[in-house]
């Protein structure tokens, strides 16, 4: 799995880094049958770690609470909102 920024398309310049803004889109890439979710954040917060395992691959971890329930997601993601 890799990240991209603010692009959909499998671009090595456009890899998630360091710097990530306020309005900025990130797309998770994973092998595999293509699948899309849209996440609507309609809560003052949204449970999202970004991490890097030391060898420069990010990963990102979204956690979605809805009626006290732990949701996680495991397809491609674009976090919008």
């Amino acid at each position: 799995m890799f990240c991209t920024l603010n692009t959909h398309k499998v671009d090595m310049d456009k890899l998630l880094g360091a710097q990530i803004g306020l309005e900025d889109f990130i797309f998770a890439h994973v092998k595999g049958k293509r699948k899309e979710v849209e996440v609507l954040k309609s809560d003052d917060m949204l449970g999202l770690t970004v991490t890097d395992n030391g060898a420069g691959c990010a990963f990102i971890k979204v956690n979605l609470f809805a009626n006290e329930m732990l949701f996680f997601i495991d397809v491609s993601v674009t976090l919008m909102g």
